[in-house]
């Protein structure tokens, strides 16, 4: 069978298909390379991208004079409880303005100011102050204008690919294998540098606010060749409209909350006034969050967003593009009705651990960006910075790895390595066994139970033996007889895997700190917890590592 694989050459192989790998493709195409774009649904569609809210942060510094690139550091650095890599964040906030410039020029409209000359902006969650730089058509126009200029840059693009399998050799990544969704036909890559932007695990948990789940793929295949992963117990839970207790899964809640849409309880509260009595809506997503927890949990939920409070000056076609169609269908108009929240996972704050070039140490020709990276948000995330990080990132994952594939060799594919993956997918060829997707709930139904808003050693414990139980018994016994539940096999063992990781991490992690809530450590530890715990794949074990954040002399501290 390995004799009929197809096997593709390109000097840079991009994986993945939401921002960051769009921007990676075009940066990198920029430098005359042959490149590859592989993703595992439909390029611009897939991920978290579509339903990210798609705005990004760039301090212009016209919207408040007061506001500059390095306000823009400091919020991020002190919003995530310093537990960004600064350099990384550095290496953002000085590039994000070009991005979104380049970005426009491109064809991508942004809203402007009324006299048309500037970039309107507005202020968000957890930002000193408005910086958010809303997209003509919102996150959906935004990719489709990334998606057009991919195809017009003469990308080569692979979609409805899953990629299960990096390969290595002489401690290089040479390139990659997967296999068709639709079809079940293998493809191998090979190429002189990876880019891995394939985002997150957002189906491990059992609320979410993305329509596409991604399922651990990057991050599993960079945890099998001896990447290590950092950050994995920061996700972050939003909230998202759950109108007669049927949750929506859509963007987050800025636009609404940035406009001036109020949170109530069931009592009628204004309950942020208890929490964060000066910021109240315009507090951090973490805070947010677990205020509607906490609510919801002593018997004051469902909590509610009125959006009558927003004035008709600030309605604009953000919210009409992204929450409008779904929410009418549910019979609410969010223009005046008041209507329940729940809270949900976004996006996950850890991934591959990178250098501000966005290479991954210790794995030569390998980058990372987007959400299969981590190093940007820290403990918790401003919103607008995912799609700030995405630009430049990607962009700066795209440039790096061009560079290096200038003056490196064609990787080898080892029949043998891909004899060896072929065998492990045939294996789960069959019509007896466990349904994948029954275990694919069970999985989620772990995650939200020991890994979600708050979490506790006992908890977190029993989730990770049961992660360990389907990693172990269950997943060599799924069976299926269709490509369709081939492919949710193969995400089980990935999601089993990212469950284990993310339980590992949150139990060394003694602290609250950002969207990491322990019950029993609720306060936040700078004497003991000012670290990143990462990752290591140690034989058939998931082995958490200590490793303290790489401040230089100069950089801010708690």
């Amino acid at each position: 069978m390995t004799d009929s694989i197809q096997t593709t050459d390109c000097d840079v192989l991009i994986i993945g298909g939401g921002l960051a790998a769009c921007m990676a493709a075009l940066e990198a195409s920029k430098r005359n390379m042959d490149v590859v774009l592989v993703d595992k649904g439909r390029l611009g569609r897939s991920g978290s991208s579509p339903t990210s809210g798609g705005v990004p942060q760039a301090a212009f510094g016209h919207a408040d004079p007061r506001d500059s690139k390095e306000m823009h550091f400091r919020d991020t650095i002190v919003g995530g409880d310093f537990i960004p890599n600064q350099k990384i964040v550095r290496a953002i906030v000085n590039e994000v303005t070009d991005r979104v410039i380049e970005l426009e020029e491109m064809g991508l409209h942004f809203r402007k100011t009324p006299d048309g000359q500037k970039f309107y902006q507005e202020k968000r969650l957890g930002s000193s102050y408005a910086r958010s730089c809303p997209p003509v058509g919102g996150s959906v126009g935004m990719l489709g204008s990334l998606r057009k200029e991919v195809f017009n840059r003469e990308v080569q693009v692979r979609q409805w690919t899953m990629i299960t399998k990096l390969l290595r050799q002489n401690g290089r990544v040479t390139g990659a294998f997967g296999i068709n969704v639709q079809t079940g036909a293998y493809q191998a890559y090979r190429a002189r540098a990876v880019v891995l932007a394939g985002g997150s695990a957002i189906a491990i948990q059992k609320y979410t606010s993305a329509n596409f789940l991604t399922t651990g793929d990057a991050y599993v295949a960079a945890f099998e060749i001896g990447a290590p992963l950092a950050n994995l117990e920061f996700l972050e839970f939003t909230l998202i409209p759950a109108p007669g207790g049927e949750a929506i899964s859509m963007a987050g809640l800025s636009p609404f909350t940035s406009k001036g849409g109020r949170f109530f309880n069931s009592q009628g509260e204004r309950f942020l006034e208890k929490y964060d009595p000066e910021r109240l809506e315009g507090t951090t997503r973490a805070i947010l969050v677990g205020a509607t927890y906490k609510e919801m949990l002593e018997g004051r939920g469902p909590v509610y967003l009125d959006p009558s409070f927003i004035p008709d000056e600030k309605w604009d076609d953000e919210i009409s593009f992204e929450y409008s169609p779904k929410l009418g269908k549910a019979g609410v108009n969010c223009r005046s009705d008041r209507f329940e929240w729940v809270p949900a996972l976004h996006t996950f704050l850890g991934g591959l651990d990178i250098n501000e070039q966005c290479a991954v140490p210790g794995v030569e020709g390998l980058y990372a960006s987007g959400e299969s990276a981590t190093g940007t948000h820290g403990s918790n995330r401003l919103s607008g910075n995912a799609i700030a990080s995405a630009f430049a990132l990607g962009a700066r994952s795209g440039k790096f790895a061009a560079i290096y594939a200038a003056d490196a060799e064609l990787g080898e594919v080892d029949p043998a390595e891909t004899a060896a993956e072929v065998a492990r997918i045939e294996a789960f060829k069959g019509d007896e066994g466990l349904d994948p997707t029954e275990v694919q709930q069970e999985i989620k139904e772990i995650a939200w139970e020991s890994t979600g808003v708050v979490r506790n050693e006992r908890g977190l414990t029993a989730g990770l033996e049961r992660f360990q139980e389907i990693r172990g018994e269950k997943v060599p016994r799924l069976k299926t007889d269709n490509v369709r539940d081939l492919i949710k096999s193969l995400e089980c063992s990935n999601l089993s895997w990212v469950g284990e990781m993310v339980a590992r991490c949150a139990l060394e992690r003694k602290e609250s700190r950002g969207q990491h809530t322990r019950e029993d450590y609720p306060e936040r530890d700078d004497e003991n917890c000012l670290n990143w715990i990462t990752v290591e794949k140690d034989g058939d074990q998931v082995k958490p590592v200590i490793k303290p954040i790489p401040f230089d002399e100069n950089d801010l501290r708690p």
